[in-house]
């Protein structure tokens, strides 16, 4: 067992288990359709399977170079972001979901592997948990009506933005699920809370 597995589970986490949960389901979701120009990238998966999805601004370099996010959908002919996904397992602070926007409204562009992408226009769904009945959850969304009236329009790009919260990590990563799903026109089939597609948030 290497070190970082046994460091995750001394502190009884699984690191990111469910934001890997959520990359193979959309990404058999995308497969199964047929759709060749959307391909998902996530963290937090077994080996050969994560690929780091890097934000950055100006030139990309050590410098320059943020941290990474959880989860992308991307146009692979256009070479552009629709879906960028932070999934906050643990609960989300303060402090971390304004991390976690600032990090995104900082940057110009994402790179995954070799390649540069556009976040011009995408969703930006920053899901989190927030406790037995959504403890929390109405700072979460006070936040989530503040933080874009302190960002500068050229920041935006049309960057939508849209907090999603749920009382445990299973309800939320379906959640999540269903939004990005609705977010790019792939229709889930067989279960009927979730066979709508979701509504697009407003900028």
């Amino acid at each position: 067992m290497g070190e970082a597995h046994r460091s995750e589970e001394w502190f009884g986490l699984e690191h990111g288990k469910y934001t890997a949960e959520l990359g193979r389901t959309l990404r058999r979701r995308m497969e199964s359709t047929g759709r060749e120009d959307l391909q998902v990238f996530f963290d937090h998966g077994k080996d050969g399977e994560s690929q780091r999805v890097v934000p950055y601004f100006e030139n990309y370099g050590l410098s320059t170079s943020l941290a990474f996010v959880d989860l992308a959908v991307v146009n692979k002919n256009t070479k552009s972001v629709l879906v960028l996904c932070e999934v906050e397992e643990e609960g989300g602070n303060p402090k971390k979901v304004i991390g976690d926007c600032m990090n995104l409204f900082v940057s110009d562009r994402v790179r995954i592997g070799r390649v540069d992408y556009s976040i011009n226009n995408a969703h930006f769904l920053l899901g989190t948990k927030v406790g037995i009945k959504g403890k929390g959850g109405e700072k979460v969304k006070s936040l989530e009506a503040r933080i874009p009236l302190l960002i500068k329009d050229d920041s935006k790009r049309g960057i939508k933005l849209e907090f999603v919260t749920a009382p445990d990590c299973k309800e939320l990563i379906s959640v999540l699920d269903a939004k990005i799903c609705g977010i790019v026109n792939i229709r889930i089939k067989g279960n009927a809370r979730l066979d709508t597609p979701a509504s697009r948030p407003v900028s």
